[in-house]
């Protein structure tokens, strides 16, 4: 970039600045941060409340998933425990 072209982007990048700083800083400007900063306060809750029920169904699902298993867990349990009483009793017929 040559030394014009960057003293003509500075240049330009300052009356911008400058142009920004005064609207903003004007009754409209005001007005205007003031409706964007209601806008995005809003955005906030919404995005919390989002944030807070996906987190809750997510804690659900695993509590379920949990409970899930360890049903599971107790038929195994019990179904094992029936393989080995036939086991025994199909031993005990065969020494018979």
């Amino acid at each position: 970039m040559s030394k014009s072209t960057g003293i003509l982007t500075f240049v330009i990048g300052t009356a911008l600045g400058v142009t920004a700083g005064l609207y903003l800083n004007s009754e409209d400007g005001r007005k205007m941060r003031k409706k964007t900063m209601k806008r995005l306060s809003k955005m906030e809750a919404d995005i919390e409340e989002r944030v807070s029920k996906a987190y809750d169904d997510l804690k659900s699902k695993i509590s379920d998933s949990t409970e899930d298993m360890k049903s599971a867990g107790s038929h195994v349990k019990a179904a094992a425990a029936d393989v080995k009483d036939a086991a025994g009793n199909l031993k005990s017929t065969m020494k018979n």
